[in-house]
């Protein structure tokens, strides 16, 4: 993949999809694309296969099919670099594309500087903590891209009562990932009203908006736009309410504190309302909707944004075993405006963590076309005591997003990374190179043998 005028990449990706189809021809179509990589190439063969087997049905992951691409196209970069003798972070940064240029050319140009999140990662991780032992350690790095399938609709209702409390009103659905507070944010932001007077309400299909649904990174990048644009619908109706209850030009006029400010001093929400309705109550109701039409049409080109991920490790294993220990890890992700900082760490080192299952120990297991291991007890998910035992996270905001105050979405990006950075940091480490996940103890202790019986033999 190194640059010249030949330069191709084939790719065929060939899915089990279980017994039903579901999202599995989705998820196999995705993997084909992501495992392009944030890598210009001309020339490309795309070839994805959905199979149906007798097994449970495979359905959408965080980035859905991206984990298992990014994992054949990272590990192929490492295995490259090695054979030509080259650093495995200078080979992908003399490979990837430039911000603006092209991946596919049916899609979105790469709206990330992938070769700043990289080199971000590799701070992040440096900047951990050192260890004090003398420890035979190896250290992997990896990129990924993934092209959230998005259908840009969906609406937001904002109100501002009388008394000054805020209520927002949309169909996105908290499940963890942080969405109600965010919005609560943007709200609060927009308009300039402490956050302890705005509430968000829980989804009601009757009464909020229309909202294609909750996934695909899209909630604050979808609803928050609606949301942000309902906050100025009701500015704007302040705005000329003030005016036509003052007098002079609405843009004399901004909202304050549960006030609006301009001429004459400030005038409480409450009075202004009694002066324009002839009694102490009302509201003021502002409407936001996202379609393929906003940003004159912007929408309409997929993917909306570019959600990327860049992360570096550190491991341990233990010879005797094969256990494998994550000991640092460094990410970084563009993110375009960091609207809940804690959240957003939170949301890209959690995906970190459960990568490290696939990557580590999760794998169904068949015994007679039966599932043998489909308890939490028999089926490994990582648990505290396989989280790396330092973390940092670099959230990098270049303002370019298509979402409130330039934002993009996140939180699926960070899993992409984790697979192929242990594998190579196993091949760095101890010159092991595994192409099979899960890297179980057993897996990585055989391959250990293989390689000193190997040698044993030169």
């Amino acid at each position: 993949m190194a640059r010249a005028a030949s330069l191709r990449k084939s790719i065929r990706a060939v899915l089990n999809g279980g017994a039903y189809a579901d999202t599995g021809p989705a998820i196999a179509i995705k993997a084909a694309i992501r495992a392009i990589g944030p890598y210009h190439i001309p020339n490309l063969r795309l070839e994805a296969v959905g199979v149906y087997t007798n097994t449970v049905p495979g359905a959408a992951f965080r980035s859905i099919g991206g984990p298992q691409a990014v994992w054949a196209t990272e590990s192929q970069m490492d295995i490259m670099a090695s054979a030509l003798g080259r650093d495995p972070v200078e080979f992908r940064l003399a490979n990837m594309a430039d911000k603006g240029q092209t991946i596919k050319p049916d899609l979105r140009p790469l709206d990330v500087d992938m070769r700043n999140s990289l080199r971000k990662a590799v701070a992040a991780l440096e900047s951990l903590p050192e260890p004090t032992d003398a420890r035979r350690r190896g250290r992997g790095v990896a990129v990924g891209v993934s092209d959230p399938g998005i259908v840009p609709v969906g609406g937001a209702i904002v109100r501002l009562r009388a008394d000054g409390s805020i209520n927002v009103s949309a169909n996105t659905v908290e499940i963890g990932q942080g969405s109600r507070g965010v919005l609560r944010i943007i709200a609060h932001k927009a308009l300039g009203q402490p956050l302890r007077r705005i509430a968000v309400a829980e989804p009601d299909t009757l009464q909020a908006p229309y909202d294609w649904g909750t996934g695909a990174s899209r909630s604050t990048v979808i609803i928050g736009l609606a949301v942000q644009m309902a906050c100025e619908d009701i500015v704007r109706q302040v705005q000329e309410t003030a005016a036509q209850v003052l007098g002079g030009s609405p843009q004399a006029y901004q909202l304050g504190e549960s006030c609006v400010e301009g001429p004459g001093g400030p005038l409480s929400i409450l009075d202004l309302l009694r002066r324009f309705n002839g009694m102490a109550a009302g509201e003021f109701l502002g409407v936001g909707r996202v379609n393929s039409n906003t940003h004159n049409g912007d929408f309409k080109l997929a993917p909306l944004f570019w959600e990327t991920g860049a992360g570096a490790c550190e491991i341990e294993v233990d010879e005797g075993t094969g256990a494998i220990r994550v000991m640092r890890v460094g990410g970084a992700a563009d993110l375009g405006h960091v609207i809940n900082r804690k959240a957003a760490e939170g949301q890209d080192e959690g995906a970190m963590v459960m990568g490290l299952g696939h990557t580590l120990s999760e794998e169904y297991v068949y015994e007679d076309g039966q599932v043998v291991n489909g308890t939490l007890f028999d089926y490994k998910v990582p648990t505290m005591e396989d989280a790396p035992r330092h973390v940092a996270t670099t959230l990098i905001e270049s303002g370019d997003g298509p979402g409130p105050f330039g934002a993009r979405g996140g939180g699926e990006g960070a899993i992409l990374p984790v697979a192929p950075a242990v594998a190579n940091a196993l091949f760095q480490g101890w010159g092991v190179r595994i192409k099979e996940l899960p890297l179980t103890p057993e897996r990585v202790w055989r391959a250990l043998q293989a390689a000193k019986a190997e040698t044993n033999n030169q």
